[in-house]
């Protein structure tokens, strides 16, 4: 059996295929193929250099000697201020340990600011702030209101807060360096944590400043009301996942209560602990005094909480307002007209809407108000109020024959006793 040192050729391609693929191994007998050398010098290509191109690379090649022996020797000289400021500028290398008299480090700042360039004067500031006092570095760079400003943004713009904190209190910028404490102190993670950075705030910088007093209010409301979340929070989820309360198994909560708004925790509070004593954390009516809400505040989340839970009782005891001699009178701080807009929203009856659309004392917004919310009973009520026979009659033939309104209208139409405006 004859023996055979050439390995196989493998050659893929099909009947009628307009171009063919072939890979060969070891030896081949085709002449149409290249080895990889022979195509790859076939396919090269070749570019001759030019005198000029010679003379050009030459140039640099002696430009960037040049350079690199006058980095070397001035790596120990020390330069003048303004040459090392052009450097800086123009993006070469330059060093700033050659210069250890204040007068030097002052002349670089001050060289920077005239220049106007806001990296070099950066670079000038850390430069000082690093190699002198903090007492002296405060008292150049507060004479520099230009250094002062670049210096303010470089550290908001690094989060840098404690020391641009330190630099506004030196400047006696109390107001901006405590909105920045409080800033900073609601970043904290939620709970007990927040309210301890609060406190702290609120000790170092709003209390003890006069100037700062309505904000310091405010940031002890905010703390009030931090604390009153808590023990809430920890008790309605204990009892949410223990399922004992009907209600939170009807209406889980969405979120935590936890740094909500103050609106927002109060409505949290209607719609769960509505009726609380006073002398409770999560009493809506205690919530309302701390913070001293308006009747409009209370009565908008009070009635959206109730309506939710469509206690429509709840709603008649929140409208109903006690006169003398134990008389009563239906009256709404928030206009009857976003009581059932509110009522609306929660899905209440067209019988609650009416009852309610009948309290709205101009006639044009009550009518406008019945039509808005198709509440077809109400709109028949203001037309029989204006005694207008021939709106009724109009909007009487546009009801559906048979349904409730229409035999509503049609009894308003029959009635003897109303006296129609001729």
């Amino acid at each position: 059996m004859p023996r055979t040192d050439s390995k196989p050729s493998v050659r893929l391609g099909g009947v009628g295929s307009s171009w063919k693929s072939s890979v060969s191994f070891g030896s081949s007998t085709s002449s149409d193929l290249l080895s990889i050398d022979d195509a790859v010098d076939k396919h090269r290509l070749k570019k001759e250099l030019t005198a000029g191109d010679i003379e050009k690379l030459q140039a640099e090649v002696q430009y960037l000697r040049r350079t690199n022996l006058r980095a070397k020797r001035d790596r120990f000289s020390k330069l003048p201020v303004e040459d090392t400021i052009k450097r800086m500028m123009k993006g070469e290398a330059y060093t700033f340990e050659l210069y250890r008299s204040l007068e030097d480090k002052i002349s670089l700042l001050d060289h920077s600011i005239k220049m106007h360039d806001g990296n070099c004067i950066i670079a000038a500031i850390l430069f000082l702030k690093s190699t002198v006092k903090v007492s002296l570095f405060n008292q150049e760079i507060s004479k520099r209101p230009v250094a002062i400003n670049h210096y303010l943004t470089y550290l908001r713009t690094n989060g840098d807060y404690i020391e641009l904190s330190n630099v506004l209190t030196m400047l006696r910028r109390s107001e901006e360096a405590a909105m920045l404490q409080y800033k900073t102190a609601t970043g904290a993670s939620l709970g007990s944590s927040k309210a301890s950075a609060l406190k702290s705030v609120y000790r170092n910088h709003f209390k003890m400043d006069p100037l700062l007093s309505s904000e310091s209010s405010l940031v002890m409301e905010h703390i009030d009301l931090l604390e009153r979340q808590l023990p809430i929070e920890e008790s309605d989820s204990k009892e949410e996942v223990s399922g004992r309360n009907q209600l939170f198994r009807d209406f889980p909560r969405r979120r935590s209560i936890l740094d909500m708004p103050l609106i927002t925790t109060l409505y949290y509070c209607c719609l769960y602990h509505y009726n609380l004593a006073e002398n409770s954390l999560a009493s809506p009516i205690a919530i309302k005094k701390r913070h001293q809400l308006s009747d409009k505040q209370f009565l908008f989340s009070a009635i959206a909480a109730q309506s939710k839970l469509k206690n429509w009782k709840n709603i008649e005891e929140l409208l109903t307002s006690k006169g003398w001699f134990g008389s009563t009178k239906m009256k709404s701080a928030i206009g009857f007209d976003k009581v059932v807009e509110i009522l609306h929203k929660n899905n209440a009856p067209s019988e609650m809407l009416k009852i309610y659309i009948a309290f709205i004392d101009d006639m044009d917004l009550r009518l406008e108000t019945a039509q808005k919310y198709h509440c077809h009973k109400a709109v028949i009520d203001v037309f029989v109020a204006l005694r207008d026979r021939g709106q009724l009659e109009s909007y009487s033939s546009k009801l559906k024959h048979g349904t409730q309104e229409h035999l509503y209208s049609s009894d308003a139409l029959r009635n003897s006793s109303i006296k129609w405006k001729q």
